[in-house]
């Protein structure tokens, strides 16, 4: 395996499954990195917020299969990306409850040397929970997507591929593991409870979770981990911030909320160059497909 050594700059938060891939995968490969919550002006300008954002040659590059690629983990078929992004059923809940939601973001503590530079990275970043906040609240209102019959279901066709291999890529985590880990771990942050219940209890996922404590004892000291929690060790749960820490993201959830006009017109925009950016990749991949 090679071993990455340089610093490589990383723009999301760990509540998101596809940061979370990509944070897993430089873990494996024993790489450090600085991660941010707030994009580069000219990824806010392009982009808007989308995550994860990595720079590669100097260049801020987003989907996290492909950012895995650049770490020298092997592509994955288009049928097993999709196998792993079906696991997704629940996502929808984490926004059920505001404060939990809110609450959630506040315990992320911030990664940086500099006291002044934490401090500033949490009071300017109930902007992206904001964002994703409304973000899922808009995606609910306007699918109204209905929960399945059992949240099981789609994790089976991911504990069969576990009982025929150790890791979903094969003998060693690979790309599929790591987005699938993050899913997990998305999973775990904000608790939605007939799903935690189906993915801790129900005896047909026993690969998969015997899946889950392998990754986790793959990833020793990785500071993201939120499954332990509920499966294996809890003392290795991801660290929450100081009370200071969360006391600067609240007074800044308040600080945007008493500038609303300002804030909604932010978010508009913001969401505006999240839809487009995702239209034309979709445009792209359709002619790609028809090539």
């Amino acid at each position: 395996m090679r071993r990455e050594t340089r610093l490589h700059k990383v723009y999301g938060v760990d509540h998101s499954p596809w940061v979370q891939a990509v944070l897993v995968g430089l873990h494996l490969r024993g790489a450090d990195y600085d991660l941010t919550p707030l994009p580069s002006l000219a990824t806010l300008t392009t982009t808007g917020i989308r995550m994860p954002a990595m720079q590669v040659s100097g260049e801020w590059r987003t989907d996290s299969a492909a950012l895995l690629e650049t770490l020298h983990f092997a592509p994955a078929s288009a049928a097993d990306r999709a196998m792993v992004a079906a696991t997704w059923q629940g996502v929808m809940h984490r926004a059920d409850s505001a404060y939990d939601f809110f609450h959630g973001f506040a315990a992320i503590p911030m990664r940086g040397d500099s006291l002044l530079l934490r401090s500033v990275r949490q009071l300017l970043r109930p902007l992206i929970s904001l964002f994703f906040f409304t973000l899922i609240k808009g995606a609910t209102w306007r699918l109204k997507p209905n929960d399945p019959t059992d949240f099981a279901a789609q994790f089976k066709p991911i504990n069969e591929r576990l009982q025929e291999q150790p890791f979903l890529a094969g003998a060693k985590p690979g790309i599929l593991d790591c987005q699938q880990f993050g899913i997990v771990q998305c999973h775990c942050s904000i608790v939605h409870a007939p799903l935690l219940r189906a993915m801790t209890t129900d005896p047909q996922l026993a690969a998969f979770r015997e899946w889950i404590l392998r990754m986790q004892d793959r990833l020793h000291d990785y500071e993201h981990l939120y499954s332990p929690a509920f499966f294996g060790t809890p003392e290795r749960t991801a660290k929450r911030g100081s009370h200071a820490q969360k006391a600067l993201f609240w007074l800044g959830l308040v600080l945007y909320l008493l500038a609303l006009p300002v804030t909604a017109t932010l978010l508009g925009w913001l969401l505006v160059k999240s839809i487009k950016l995702q239209q034309a990749q979709l445009k792209q991949a359709k002619g790609q497909r028809g090539r």
